[in-house]
């Protein structure tokens, strides 16, 4: 399924319920970093804000089962 340049996060969010994988990559391209940073701050640790950033995606991809 195609997905438009700047969707809102609603829809990529429906759209990764339904299955579609270009709507989470879409969706981890625009919060990744983010949550990279925010973890970072927060932990002071890059490992740990690397897994807290994987473990945020991977509850993504949970949800939608």
């Amino acid at each position: 399924m195609s997905v438009p340049d700047d969707p809102p996060d609603d829809d990529l969010m429906t759209r990764i319920v339904e299955g579609d994988r270009d709507a989470f990559a879409l969706l981890y391209r625009r919060f990744r970093s983010d949550i990279f940073r925010f973890a970072l701050h927060v932990s002071g640790s890059r490992s740990v804000a690397d897994d807290v950033t994987q473990d945020v995606f991977m509850a993504v991809i949970h949800e939608r089962a």
